[in-house]
């Protein structure tokens, strides 16, 4: 405007004003880059808020590990014993005596870790207690610190648990009958003979020789939705006349076989037939939804042992699904590349599933550990309590 005007006294020519508005629109390729941006963006962002999502559900796995863990502290100072891995609920009803003798350390555990209303229910009301806890409104229940956040399948079902206690290294069988198996002495919580579970001879901290920073206590273990053929949620169950890495449940079962079953995979999933009863295939898989339910329940299902990596296959002897019957059960979760683990001391550590196992040099054949050192390697160190090695992941 002055410029205009300064210009029009040197010339002697009127200024001339333009008054001209123009209305201008987004075309179609300005708008089309902007929306690839912000795709861009999003692409770019998306992975970053899942991975801190996850963390924080990772985050919340290990708080609710680490309260099981101080838990198993707090019982031992009452009771100057760790709780056996087939705890016994009798309850009079009337006259006649309720009993059984399976429930697991997270269940007796209970009241250490503010589920006493829960635990006392569940040992005192004549409807339910002292019976085998199959489900029904209090056994199939939904109890949240029971289930960790990142397994998608914790929901799918009533009276699921992911989280499982340590048997140590050892193929575990739910009986210590002599003819059946030998006792399990690996790992942190006893068996109690089957005729008898009050007389069993309980572990206490001094049995952990090896260190309680240096014994894992308790462990995630994915859970399936029932139909999914995935290593993590899912075991297998050999079929008659073929012991799938673990002796039958009737052998005596002196020796196991974990490259059997570790070599068994196919990627994340099994190798052979998908299945759900036995004889389906020549490599059938049982995939029942045993991985998660009964959550008070403490036989095979409810354990891991340290004779194979995280996130391994989990086989069990040949046979129906019995309980008895011996497994080689891995950690496992969905959490990426690892496990949680809560260890004697109270802490939690992430033990990736590259930590150091004996598959390499193992034989095929492998006498089930009753003392001495682990032949598993640093994993399976973690799981003796008194094998004499101090090993840290």
């Amino acid at each position: 405007m002055y410029l205009c005007t300064l210009l029009s006294h040197l010339s002697g020519q009127q200024c001339r004003r333009h008054n001209r508005t123009t209305n201008r629109a987004f075309t179609l390729v300005e708008l089309l880059v902007v929306i690839a941006i912000i795709g861009v963006l999003i692409a770019l962002l998306l992975p970053a808020v899942q991975a801190a999502r996850e963390a924080a559900r990772r985050m919340q796995c290990s708080n609710q590990l680490k309260q099981f863990s101080l838990a198993l502290h707090n019982y031992h100072d009452i009771y100057q014993a760790f709780p056996s891995a087939n705890s016994l609920v009798s309850i009079m009803n009337g006259t006649t005596e309720q009993r059984w003798g399976g429930y697991s350390p997270l269940f007796t555990l209970m009241p250490f870790y503010e589920q006493g209303t829960t635990y006392s229910e569940g040992t005192t009301n004549v409807s339910f207690a002292g019976i085998d806890p199959t489900g029904g409104d209090f056994w199939g229940k939904t109890i949240p610190i029971l289930g960790c956040p990142s397994d998608t399948h914790f929901y799918d079902t009533d009276g699921r648990a992911t989280y499982v206690y340590s048997v140590g290294d050892w193929a575990d069988r739910n009986e210590d009958d002599a003819d059946k198996a030998p006792p399990n002495k690996r790992g942190i919580f006893a068996r109690s003979p089957k005729t008898d579970p009050k007389n069993g001879k309980w572990n206490t901290f001094a049995n952990m020789s090896d260190g309680t920073s240096n014994t894992v206590v308790f462990s995630e273990r994915a859970t399936s939705n029932g139909k999914q053929n995935h290593i993590r949620g899912a075991f297998r169950l050999g079929k008659s006349g073929d012991p799938n890495g673990v002796p039958n449940a009737n052998n005596g079962g002196e020796n196991v076989f974990p490259n059997k079953c570790y070599n068994g995979k196919n990627g994340v999933k099994y190798g052979g037939t998908l299945g759900s009863t036995i004889g389906g295939g020549q490599d059938n898989i049982y995939v029942d939804q045993h991985f998660g339910t009964r959550w008070a329940d403490g036989r095979a299902p409810a354990t891991f042992s340290t004779l194979l990596p995280p996130n391994s296959p989990s086989c069990w002897g040949s046979g129906g699904v019995d309980y008895i019957a011996r497994s080689m059960n891995a950690a496992s979760a969905y959490h990426n590349g690892g496990v949680n683990v809560g260890t004697g001391d109270g802490s939690v550590r992430f033990i990736s599933d590259s930590i150091n196992w004996s598959t390499g040099t193992m034989s095929d054949s492998v006498h089930c550990v009753s003392s001495g050192q682990s032949p598993f390697g640093v994993w399976g160190a973690l799981g003796s309590i008194n094998g004499g090695e101090s090993a840290s992941p």
